[in-house]
């Protein structure tokens, strides 16, 4: 029995969790809800897919579906570290800014380490309970994962007319000590963005799943899943990503977004804004090659 037909039957809709969706009469669009239900119902689950699966379910917009898949990335990519709550990667720098902002970068200080600087787009940035970042560049570059309260580190957000009901914005490091022990294994962050987007769509199916009153439309985000489930279950063991089968799996995905456009534009209200969640990976990957 796959993860899928353990968790959810799509066709019918019987799904383990009450009131999924859009048809629960939108309580689920504010973040501080939807982060109270992946705490209590969610990250107890200790396999990413399932959660990416449990999370997409529930959603009541597509920002949440954004977070549902981009905490399971996150945590799929550092999978040496342990995780507790909201966690944001923040590699984002703009140094164009009036006035600029410089990046984040660091220097020693006996054992410890001192980082300092600017990451201008983080997620859920009122939400998060600890970000990593990206510090240095080149062959300094190390990534250093902060809990939110750490001194030094400080917060602060701004609107977004895309993913709206997601809180938006920067951090800011000043002086921020840190141990070697904060240094994660950076081995596989380079697979980062494929994990990110294979785990976007995984969450955005069940999403569609939950949502969905056309049986062809439930029958075609299932078989889709399905595939996806199978796509990082081999990541998992083998650490390695079949990309023939990624470009196949993003038009399929595709053509589900496109299918559901006429009947969930009508119950998502900034669907036309935010379906270019999943359509803005697409060009990347149909391009990318080896």
């Amino acid at each position: 029995m796959t993860v899928f037909e353990k968790h959810m039957d799509w066709v019918s809709l019987n799904l383990d969790i009450e009131g999924a969706g859009l048809k629960n009469n939108g309580e689920l669009l504010v973040e501080g809800k939807f982060k109270q239900f992946w705490t209590e119902s969610v990250e107890p689950h200790s396999d990413l897919i399932v959660q990416a699966i449990l999370a997409g379910q529930r959603a009541g917009c597509l920002a949440s579906v954004f977070i549902a898949g981009y905490q399971s990335a996150i945590r799929e990519t550092f999978s040496g570290s342990d995780f507790s709550g909201w966690s944001a990667f923040a590699v984002s720098e703009d140094r164009k800014g009036n006035p600029p902002l410089p990046g984040v970068d660091y220097h020693e200080d006996g054992s410890d380490l001192i980082v300092s600087g600017h990451k201008t787009w983080v997620a859920a940035v009122d939400a998060i309970d600890e970000i990593i970042v990206k510090a240095g560049r080149g062959d300094r570059a190390i990534f250093i994962k902060l809990p939110r309260n750490i001194v030094g580190l400080s917060f602060s957000s701004r609107p977004s007319k895309f993913l709206s009901e997601m809180s938006q914005g920067s951090a800011h490091l000043a002086d921020v000590c840190v141990s070697a022990e904060d240094v994660l294994d950076d081995r596989y962050v380079s697979f980062f963005g494929k994990l990110e987007t294979l785990y976007i769509y995984l969450a955005f199916l069940a999403f569609i799943g939950a949502n969905t009153d056309s049986l062809s439309l439930g029958e075609q985000s299932f078989s889709a899943a399905k595939e996806l489930e199978d796509t990082l279950q081999g990541f998992s063991l083998k650490h390695d990503l079949d990309l023939d089968r990624i470009k196949r799996l993003d038009l399929e995905v595709q053509r589900i977004r496109e299918s559901a456009t006429d009947e969930l534009g009508v119950l998502q209200k900034n669907w036309s804004t935010d379906s270019r969640l999943i359509s803005m990976y697409s060009p990347g990957i149909q391009k990318s090659s080896g």
